[in-house]
């Protein structure tokens, strides 16, 4: 088992959509479980939040059992909602040089900002590193950079 570390409420919303989507989870007691088995500190009225939140739904599987599942386009819009949410209160400002896009965030804030960048799976970034109030995103090159750097700018409006 994982040691417990705090998440935020998106990460744990991810991981959520990420387990019904490998494995048939009946219960929000069995959703609970494997989220601590992750390493998520959280309790069964959380998830219960977290299940409407996501309007998360029980279906009937080939097998006859009914378990979690997302209506995909409905899940994938609420969390990539609350991803612009979360980059749009955090982030102060964004700049380039060469090919490295910078991201300033509030204190503390550039984890759950980094999050958000990385569940946009930008195609322009090589990769994505994130402190305590900044990000750093690798380009391809450098009029990738600037061009990464106008969209992620968009996100703040």
């Amino acid at each position: 088992m994982e040691s417990k570390v705090k998440n935020t409420k998106l990460q744990r919303q991810a991981k959520i959509l990420e387990l019904i989507e490998r494995e048939p989870l009946q219960t929000q007691e069995e959703v609970l479980r494997k989220l601590m088995e992750a390493g998520f500190e959280t309790t069964q009225a959380t998830i219960s939040r977290d299940i409407k939140e996501l309007k998360l739904k029980k279906l009937l599987n080939s097998e006859g059992e009914y378990r979690y599942a997302a209506v995909r386009e409905q899940a994938d819009k609420a969390l990539m909602m609350r991803v612009q949410q979360v980059f749009k209160a955090s982030v102060t400002s964004i700049m380039h040089a060469q090919n490295i896009v910078v991201i300033k965030t509030l204190p503390g804030m550039a984890q759950a900002a980094g999050f958000a960048v990385d569940s946009l799976k930008l195609r322009e970034s090589l990769g994505s590193i994130a402190g305590d109030d900044t990000i750093l995103i690798v380009a391809h090159d450098n009029t990738t950079a600037s061009r990464l750097c106008g969209d992620l700018s968009n996100l703040l409006k």
